[in-house]
């Protein structure tokens, strides 16, 4: 069981990665989203890439009932509502560990070396359907990037540089393009498609 009254904000230095997945796995269970278990597997696991039997070796548990707890944890921090409140509460507690630094976080899918051109901000995919662009999170229906082809065509804006289209990931097709998150990776990966600039749509999760 995660003791808070162990808890404190933001760890020594020299900090090990059980004191940081501690750390982590309490601010998700003081939010009410996920049991203290569930947290602390998913601190260690999702969070800093620890394998199978290295966490199971770490809380002395059967690498079985790791299994179980990291498939129940995602499953509930896979509800919108949940996710976000674990993201605050790491926000506001200076731990030293935020996950909108935390590169190898593996539920998070990084397109490599595609940035926001405006703003500089690296574009994230959870595979629960929430995105992050720089340190925003949005949801895929609030999402729109607006893309630039490779090569130039009738389409491109004359100030700017970009094709101006815009593609909701949510909404199937776009201005010719398919939207879905599959081909979407294919396109970035080869060149088809490149997000220069992201923002919220007009229409809101309601």
């Amino acid at each position: 069981m995660v003791s808070e009254t162990t808890i404190t904000h933001p760890p020594d230095a020299d900090a090990t990665d059980n004191d940081r997945a501690r750390l982590l796995a309490a601010d998700m269970a003081r939010t009410g989203a996920i049991g203290e278990q569930q947290a602390l597997v998913y601190a260690f696991r999702d969070v800093l890439g620890f394998g199978r039997r290295e966490t199971a070796g770490a809380l002395d548990k059967d690498p079985s009932t790791v299994d179980t707890a990291l498939y129940a944890a995602r499953d509930r921090i896979s509800d919108a509502d949940s996710l976000l409140r674990v993201l605050d509460a790491w926000g506001e507690n200076g731990h030293g560990l935020d996950p909108r630094t935390v590169a190898d976080w593996t539920p998070i899918e990084e397109f490599d070396g595609v940035r926001d051109s405006f703003g500089g901000a690296t574009i994230h995919r959870r595979r629960d359907g929430v995105w992050r662009v720089g340190e925003r999170y949005l949801f895929e229906d609030e999402l729109v990037i607006v893309a630039g082809p490779i090569g130039a065509t009738d389409d491109m804006d004359a100030t700017t540089g970009y094709e101006l289209r815009q593609v909701n990931l949510n909404s199937g097709v776009s201005t010719g393009y398919a939207a879905d998150a599959e081909w979407l990776d294919g396109a970035i990966a080869d060149g088809r498609f490149v997000p220069v600039d992201v923002s919220i749509t007009e229409a809101k999760r309601g």
